[in-house]
C-alpha cells in the first residue's frame, strides 16, 4: 500500500483511489499464504484460511480508512 500511496493524486475520485492503494495486496496475501502451506508448520488448511479471511477483511477495512484519510489529507494540504 505504501508503495501505491506515490500514484495518487487530489483530482481522483474516492474509488480511484481506492483501487490504486489496492494494487498487489491480493497477490502479497496469497502469496503469503502459499509460504504457510508450503512450509512445514503444523497449521492445516482449514485454519490458513480463516487467518487468509481474516487478513483479507482488515486489509482491505484499512484500506478504505487510508483511502477516506489521503483525501482529506490531500484535499487540505492543496498537495497530491
Amino acid at each position: 500500500m505504501q508503495k501505491n500511496m506515490r500514484k495518487i493524486n487530489k483530482q481522483m475520485s474516492l474509488k480511484e483511489i481506492e483501487k490504486t492503494l489496492s494494487i498487489g495486496i491480493a497477490q502479497y496475501i496469497e502469496n503469503t499464504m502459499n509460504l504457510l502451506k508450503d512450509n512445514d508448520y503444523d497449521i492445516s488448511n482449514e485454519e490458513i484460511n480463516e487467518i487468509k479471511e481474516d487478513i483479507t477483511t482488515e486489509t482491505y477495512f484499512n484500506l478504505q480508512l487510508l483511502t477516506l484519510k489521503s483525501e482529506k489529507a490531500m484535499n487540505s494540504l492543496g498537495k497530491d
